[in-house]
């Protein structure tokens, strides 16, 4: 969309903390997706680079995904309590 706002691009004009919408939700959702996907694969990797066993990786990526679940449904239960 030229010219206009596009919600689902991550920009400074989310609107104040008391006005979230769904669309909001689903643009931070989908920005901490990607942005734990990276770090999880990145950290994983420099992890294996550097010769920490298989457990410590493992348990790097567990956390990853146990915080971006926590991170989720935070956000999703902050949308429903407004």
């Amino acid at each position: 969309m030229i010219g206009g706002k596009n919600k689902y691009i991550i920009d400074n004009s989310l609107p104040a903390s008391d006005s979230i919408t769904l669309p909001d939700l689903i643009q931070i959702g989908a920005f901490s997706a990607v942005a734990v996907s990276l770090a999880t694969v990145i950290g994983t990797e420099s992890l294996a680079g550097m010769g920490y066993s298989a457990t410590v990786i493992d348990n790097f990526a567990r956390f990853n995904t146990l915080l971006y679940t926590a991170s989720q449904l935070g956000s999703i239960s902050y949308f429903f309590a407004a």
